[in-house]
């Protein structure tokens, strides 16, 4: 009997789940650009300097806890997750206006994939950060998970640049506050 409770109570709350998803698919279809671009987390700048000394040399200097706190720990991943949740509907968006040729569709494709990644790569780091509170993840990790969030924005900035170049404008404000 129990069971059988169980498994109802599951098929409710897979039901729920396609429910809310579909009604998250078809908001996410009709919202235009200024109000995607909304969504950006405002991080007052935080990760530029971090973004730009990890990308220009291999090894960043920064020590453990100056990372952490430019990152701005657990609630900076968060904010890096949302943006690239924010980022994969400005993907969306693009690929509606801008996906007619073959060759914009399959860039479009790769960035969607980039974003994904990163935004994978960041789920499973911000993860073992709440799981193991005491230990950070290292440096390099978190450093490489910069990395990888900057260049999946930068990646779809380049296609951007590509298809519509007015979109690219009003994009860079709201990238530049991260």
């Amino acid at each position: 009997m129990f069971q059988i409770a169980l498994q109802i109570v599951a098929a409710m709350a897979l039901l729920v789940a396609a429910i809310r998803i579909q009604r998250s698919l078809h908001r996410r279809r009709d919202r235009d650009w200024h109000a995607i671009l909304k969504g950006f987390r405002d991080g007052h700048g935080r990760l530029s300097g971090l973004s730009y000394s990890a990308v220009v040399s291999e090894d960043s200097d920064c020590s453990e806890s100056e990372i952490w706190s430019r990152v701005n720990g657990v609630v900076g991943l968060w904010r890096m997750y949302m943006n690239m949740e924010v980022l994969l509907e400005a993907i969306d968006f693009v690929a509606k206006e801008c996906g007619y040729t073959p060759d914009v569709v399959e860039r479009i494709k790769r960035v969607r994939a980039d974003a994904l990644n990163a935004q994978m790569l960041i789920a499973l780091v911000g993860l073992k950060a709440v799981v193991a509170p005491v230990r950070r993840p290292r440096p390099s990790v978190v450093s490489e998970t910069i990395k990888t969030y900057t260049a999946s924005i930068d990646h779809f900035r380049l296609v951007l640049n590509e298809c519509s170049p007015n979109l690219l404008r009003s994009f860079r404000y709201f990238v530049t506050r991260q």
